[in-house]
């Protein structure tokens, strides 16, 4: 069967025409309504991320006050660390010397004295000891320096150049220096 077409071909054209308008016109708003969809979902995050950057900006601000606070604490803790480890230094220094005098006063004979008596206390408790001694007689000194070379806390026993003097009652005058180590107590401390 043959149809024929009564229509005008201008009306078709413009149909078609329309047709194509109507399908331009629905993508372009399809496309309006998503780029819109995606500004709106991007203006959306963006509100949110900049709400998240001034939450986290002020908790930044918290943290950088009790950080600066802490860094005090701290400062104050080493200062005060500082002073207290001076203290013990100190008083650790006293007992060793205390004992170090006990023990040199305990090992010289009668004749022996001293001028000066130069110290330094080094780690691991031992004091370097550094003298000027004057004897009445070469025997005492013997003994002593014999004593010092046996006792376990004195070692570095070094006798100096050795003046004698035909008057007064310190004939020989000589240097010495020897380290002393602190003994351990009972209690395994020195």
């Amino acid at each position: 069967m043959i149809r024929i077409n009564l229509i005008p071909s201008e009306y078709l054209l413009r149909q078609k025409q329309r047709l194509q308008i109507v399908r331009i016109a629905g993508i372009g708003v399809v496309l309006f309504a998503a780029i819109l969809g995606v500004t709106l979902v991007q203006v959306r995050r963006t509100i949110a991320m900049e709400q998240e950057l001034a939450n986290k900006k002020a908790q930044l601000a918290k943290l950088e006050a009790q950080v600066e606070e802490v860094k005090q604490l701290e400062s104050l803790k080493a200062s005060i660390s500082a002073h207290l480890n001076a203290i013990g230094d100190l008083l650790a220094a006293r007992f060793h010397y205390t004992s170090f005098m006990r023990d040199l006063a305990t090992s010289i004979p009668p004749t022996i004295y001293f001028d000066s008596v130069q110290t330094m206390l080094k780690p691991g408790a031992t004091i370097d000891a550094n003298m000027l001694v004057h004897s009445g007689s070469a025997e005492d000194v013997t003994n002593w320096l014999r004593t010092l070379e046996t006792d376990p806390k004195f070692s570095k026993t070094v006798l100096g150049g050795m003046s004698v003097s035909q008057t007064g009652p310190a004939a020989f005058t000589f240097p010495l220096s020897f380290s002393y180590t602190v003994p351990i107590n009972q209690y395994g401390k020195r």
